[in-house]
Order: structure tokens, then sequence, then C-alpha cells
């Protein structure tokens, strides 16, 4: 069954495939999983707090292992959402039908279409990514989450990719946003048990995970390198509630910096 066969009289709003909803570390099978994460389906009587507020209404109308359609009505429109799961690329993918509900849903449609994918669409799935990104977590707790990953044809291990990016000690850049603005304790000089400070946790050779901590929030850093992929993934939690007000608004700027970063690192052997 396709969405247009439940609502032929609905127009296609949006296919949102470009910048889709990436889903690191998701299996074949796992979009069930995907979907508990993200919204909740599968949680009844919970608060939902990281569903998107106006899907926390939406009615599952079908399920499958590979696809999902939510029915939303407000006063403004008549929604039905669906979610299409791209294992190979963990993506899901969305595409949205629209029915305006009178005048006033008409205004509405005209009134968001200038700001729908400049900004109303990331802002969507950054938060749906960033809910699977925390379900999935490596550090307990964590309030806020991103990966960015980029194809390579380098061999290297996760090692060797992590110190290409960050260093084996913070520059001037890092310094000041990691021990100026979040307050990161790191350690000084170069180690084989850091990488720009920040401890190394866990090893291996496909996968690094580093943490530092300041006295308001603990961030973990998990660089993985297989299959041909390069990923950098962010993890936060805020331990005090000043991390909650001085992250936010950095967070733009790593999300900025993250995809050069992976575009520039160019690995090097590690010295014995």
């Amino acid at each position: 069954m396709k969405p247009h066969e439940l609502a032929g009289d609905f127009r296609l709003e949006d296919v949102w495939a470009v910048g889709a909803i990436h889903t690191p570390g998701a299996g074949p099978d796992d979009f069930p999983a995907v979907l508990d994460a993200m919204l909740g389906l599968d949680e009844p009587g919970t608060q939902r707090d990281h569903v998107p507020s106006d899907l926390r209404a939406a009615t599952p109308v079908y399920r499958t292992a590979d696809e999902c359609v939510l029915e939303l009505p407000n006063r403004t429109v008549h929604a039905v959402v669906h979610l299409g799961w791209v294992p190979a690329e963990q993506q899901l993918r969305m595409a949205v039908l629209v029915k305006p509900n009178g005048l006033l849903g008409r205004l509405y449609l005209a009134a968001i279409t200038p700001f729908r994918h400049l900004l109303v669409l990331p802002a969507f799935t950054r938060r749906w990514e960033n809910a699977w990104l925390t379900a999935t977590s490596p550090l307990p707790g964590a309030h806020y989450a991103d990966s960015f990953s980029r194809s390579v044809d380098v061999t290297a291990t996760a090692e060797q990719w992590a110190r290409a990016l960050f260093g084996d000690v913070p520059g001037p850049a890092e310094t000041l946003i990691w021990r100026g603005f979040l307050g990161l304790r790191l350690s000084r000089g170069a180690s084989p048990e850091t990488v720009a400070g920040w401890r190394i946790v866990e090893r291996g050779e496909h996968r690094i995970r580093l943490e530092a901590r300041s006295w308001f929030l603990t961030g973990n850093l998990v660089v993985e390198a297989k299959d041909g992929r390069l990923t950098l993934s962010t993890y936060l939690r805020y331990d005090r509630r000043l991390g909650r007000v001085v992250w936010p608004p950095l967070s733009a700027v790593h999300r900025y910096l993250a995809p050069g970063l992976l575009r520039d690192a160019k690995p090097r052997p590690i010295s014995a």
C-alpha cells in the first residue's frame, strides 16, 4: 500500500531525501528501533520529550519492515507523513502529503513555504537525528548528539583518523572552545593515551572514543573508520544547568566546522 492510495486528494508537499535523516550505527533490521528512538511509537503514556512537538499527536496508520505512515490532523492542515527505511545508507527518507483545512490552512502553507527548506525541515530532521543518537549514545544520559561522515579511500585505523582530525595536542581554536568556553580539563602535552588532550576511553581498529569533562558537562568524541567511511560523532551530557546555556550557541559553530574537519583530515602513521 502506498501513501497516495490512502490520501488520494492530498498534495505532495515535500520529499526530504537530500540531507535525509541519518541513523549511524543502525543495522538493516533496526527500523523499529529507529522509530522508537525518534517517535516513541512503542512508548504509550510516556512524555516523548525528544519527539518534535508537531508529531506528538501523530497516529500510526500502518508500519512494515521498511516503511511507516503517520496521520497528523490539526487546525491548519491534515498531513500524512511517510517514512521509508534505506538500510544500506543508514537513512530515513520522508515524504509529506498535506490537505489544507480551508482558508487558514492555505494561508499557513503559503506563509511557511519560503522557510520550509531553509529552516523548518533542517531543524526538524536534526531533532530526529539527535533523538536516535542520544538513544544509542555511549555516554549515559547524553542530552546532545550529532554525527557527520564522508567516504574515504585511505586505509587507516580510527586512532590515526582521530589524530588527523584533532592533532596530538589541541590547537589555538580548540583550546579556546574546549578549555575557554566549555572548561574541559584536557591533558597537557602529547601522549599515547590522549588525543588533543582528550582521554582515550575506548580503542579499537575501527573505533575510538575520547572523553573530557568540565564541572558542568561531559563530552565524548567517537571516530569510526570502516567500510570506506569516516564518521565523527559528538555526545554531550549537561551535568549542571549551565551546560544547557553554554553549548547550544556553540553547537552551531561545531556543526559548521565538523564537515570541514572530516574533509581536510589526512591520517599519518602512529609513532611507536
